[in-house]
């Protein structure tokens, strides 16, 4: 490290999409009736929806569907 990288500009953070934004570019046109039915319907089928695409693993794909399940309309 020389003195010049103490005062280099700090490298710009990019946001790293969320869970919820994997799911929504997944489902894409169908993530309203799909945030439905993981309200309404079974939550293990939902988790694996997103499971299957190969995006999520089982683990977080069962937290996302958790999250759309408690989340506002």
């Amino acid at each position: 490290m020389n003195q010049l990288d103490l005062f280099a500009p700090a490298p710009v953070a990019t946001k790293r999409p969320s869970h919820l934004d994997t799911a929504r570019a997944i489902m894409g046109a169908r993530f309203d009736s799909f945030v439905w039915w993981c309200r309404n319907g079974n939550r293990s089928m939902c988790a694996a929806v997103l499971w299957r695409t190969g995006k999520l693993s089982p683990t977080i794909a069962a937290e996302t569907v958790d999250e759309l399940a408690g989340s506002n309309p």
